[in-house]
């Protein structure tokens, strides 16, 4: 797919106005989270993070989707930050069944992000720190304790440059069902790990008994199926979409509006100045990442378009 550096911007009236379906303005988000502070699976005693004036915060260790722009606008916490961490004797595996993230093929379900006990093994993610009530919201995002459970680790954070060890909460898959990600949700965990790790370049899709399927690297954006190339433009709004939920809501609109679902599909929509249901920073997020063709280089991490980062480890890992 050619690159768009040099493409005009087409905004019509419709995507400065869309329709109510795809509008994130209009967006009813699907289910209020109603956290229950009863929930089993709490864990012990839990050591205490820094304070933001009298809340406690508790250090989270996000391994999968859960990128600090997903948690911002799941958590409706915009200033939220995130520090690179990793937990010595776990790795990163997929289990199912999860129709959420199923958005190639919603008669089918996928495999979503779990952590499984590996000696010698190291798991690679994001600290934030998070205030009970955040946890609790993020428990009905969860499933817990159904889908997922909070559970305790001890990880190791980055902060002033310097590897800190602090006991973290993390969120367990319950099943360990072989299942494998979509290709939305392989952005998804990609943009949580390359936030904190930019130099790594691939996922190694593997189940909970240590078997790996699949080496998965991103494509490039203009190589992307439609409902993937939409988490990467939802991730990156200044208010960023509830995710995967957004995806669902706009998905439709979209590829009947770009003819289909793909991003050649809307690259080429956009080219042609068709008229579709986004807003104005969702197309030029759009058309930005479509310019950058088959590399995702260091688009994703440019300090003026991503300050959801404290800080990054940058050395090969």
């Amino acid at each position: 797919m050619s690159p768009m550096a040099n493409a005009p911007l087409q905004v019509s009236a419709r995507s400065m106005s869309p329709m109510a379906k795809a509008s994130p303005q209009s967006k009813v988000r699907s289910v209020s989270p109603m956290p229950n502070s009863s929930r089993q699976n709490r864990g012990g005693s839990r050591k205490q993070s820094p304070r933001s004036g009298d809340t406690q915060l508790f250090a989270t260790f996000g391994y999968g989707s859960n990128s600090v722009l997903q948690l911002r606008g799941r958590l409706d916490a915009p200033s939220l930050k995130g520090y690179p961490a990793r937990v010595k004797g776990q790795r990163l595996a997929f289990a199912g069944p999860n129709r959420s993230w199923a958005l190639d093929d919603e008669t089918k379900a996928c495999g979503t992000a779990t952590i499984v006990p590996q000696k010698k093994a190291v798991a690679l993610g994001t600290v934030v720190f998070l205030s009970e009530a955040q946890l609790n919201v993020l428990d009905w995002f969860e499933g817990v304790p159904y889908v997922y459970q909070r559970n305790e680790f001890v990880a190791e954070v980055l902060q002033d440059g310097v590897w800190r060890t602090t006991t973290a909460i993390a969120y367990v898959r319950q099943s360990t069902e072989w299942y494998p990600p979509s290709e939305a949700y392989c952005c998804a965990v990609m943009r949580n790990l390359r936030g904190s790790f930019p130099r790594l370049e691939s996922l190694a899709i593997c189940d909970t008994e240590g078997n790996e399927h699949k080496e998965w690297r991103h494509p490039g954006f203009s190589q992307l199926g439609l409902s993937a190339l939409l988490f990467e433009i939802g991730v990156r709004q200044t208010e960023t979409w509830q995710l995967p939920q957004d995806i669902w809501i706009n998905m439709e609109s979209v590829a009947s509006g770009a003819g289909g679902f793909t991003a050649a599909h809307l690259h080429m929509a956009i080219q042609s100045g068709t008229s579709l249901p986004l807003w104005r920073e969702e197309l030029e997020t759009a058309v930005r990442l479509l310019a950058a063709g088959n590399g995702v280089s260091e688009l994703d991490h440019e300090p003026a378009l991503d300050d959801s980062q404290a800080e990054r480890y940058k050395e090969y890992i």
